[in-house]
């Protein structure tokens, strides 16, 4: 399910508009200069997948981090219920649907096997019917070995953010949460990484 939530204009990380003058200006009227404004938060997009029948479904906490208002694809509201942001999930809560996830019993990757992704990667330019991805689990744990990653080869754009990782038989493994930012490591490194992306790994879920 494709995500789109508001930030809040009110986010306190925003810095307050300055002050306006209160002594005469460079007029002769005296007038104040107008207070500056804060721009208006750009709305944020990524990925959910329903988890019950009464409507919870599973995101990662940056995609709704500050926002004020959180829909669905198809317009349904949706309410923030849980986060864990050192796993970066969050738990949402909208209306009941007849289709869920199945997540995986035993959670845990296993490093080489084939896995999917879903998801509504570059919302208004790419497909508004979602985008299926394949590729594998490349590694067992995220950068500088986070153990609550898995490292996958499949590539991964913003707005993939939330959707989930699946095995071979359809059931949910993982989050995916985020890509390595190849121009940074070009800039140290010299060279240009390559479908270098994370998913959370399922145990948290």
């Amino acid at each position: 399910e494709g995500i789109r939530s508001e930030p809040d204009a009110r986010n306190p990380a925003l810095p307050p508009p300055p002050a306006a003058a209160t002594g005469p200006g460079p007029s002769s009227s005296g007038a104040s200069p107008p207070a500056a404004v804060a721009p208006r938060p750009r709305p944020t997009t990524g990925t959910g997948f329903f988890v019950s029948r009464q409507g919870h479904l599973v995101t990662n906490e940056h995609v709704v981090r500050d926002c004020r208002e959180i829909k669905l694809g198809d317009g349904q509201s949706a309410e923030l219920i849980a986060i864990d942001r050192q796993a970066d999930l969050a738990l949402l809560k909208s209306g009941p649907v007849e289709h869920v996830a199945t997540l995986r019993a035993d959670s845990r990757a296993r490093q080489g096997e084939d896995v999917l992704i879903y998801g509504f990667p570059l919302r208004g330019v790419l497909s508004s019917s979602g985008q299926l991805g394949a590729g594998m689990v490349t590694a067992l744990s995220g950068l500088r070995d986070n153990p609550l990653q898995v490292q996958i080869d499949v590539p991964v754009q913003a707005g993939n953010s939330g959707g989930p990782l699946i095995d071979a038989h359809g059931e949910v493994i993982g989050v995916v949460v985020s890509k390595l930012n190849a121009l940074r490591i070009a800039q140290v490194t010299g060279d240009i990484p390559q479908n270098v992306n994370f998913a959370v790994a399922g145990a948290p879920l």
